[in-house]
């Protein structure tokens, strides 16, 4: 994304990121509503996301311009805040789990600024995921155990 006559800037943990009005607000709920006439942001210019992970919000900027993201990113750290606690917990994952992770994170970031399409992306590359690394786990479950145990019923039936 080239910052070329940017006029947002996204500060999230202590990253920079430069974006278009053009491009996010007329994407995303939220962005639109924190750069409305008036506002201290629109003002500025800069929205603050201080719980947002930066690698989520760039793969959430990535979608707005070219609409597509990379969730396979080696170098991802996942976070998340433990309940209760402001402290950040890292999450140390190999490449597959990090790649769950990523989507799921887009997923809720997609809800979270209001972006349809990249929500409906995300479920659906957490799904393949899912379903790549997982399924065929389950169908052994069911070969192995019965089918009326509550394993089955409530772990392998939402799933396939």
């Amino acid at each position: 994304m080239n910052d070329r006559f940017s006029d947002v800037t996204i500060v999230c943990r202590g990253v920079t990121f430069k974006a278009h009005r053009a491009i996010i607000c007329t994407q995303s709920h939220f962005f639109d509503a924190a750069l409305k006439h008036g506002s201290l942001e629109s003002i500025s210019g800069t929205i603050y996301l201080p719980d947002d992970d930066p690698e989520t919000i760039k793969r959430v900027l990535c979608f707005l311009y070219r609409r597509t993201y990379n969730a396979n990113d080696q170098d991802v750290d996942p976070k998340h805040k433990t309940s209760g606690d402001s402290d950040i917990v890292t999450i140390e994952l190999d490449g597959q789990k990090a790649t769950a992770y990523n989507n799921l994170f887009v997923y809720l970031a997609a809800d979270k600024f209001g972006i349809l399409p990249l929500k409906q992306i995300a479920l659906r590359k957490l799904s393949t995921w899912i379903s790549d690394h997982y399924m065929t786990s389950l169908q052994e479950w069911k070969t192995r155990l019965s089918m009326n145990t509550p394993i089955v019923d409530n772990v392998g039936y939402p799933l396939t």
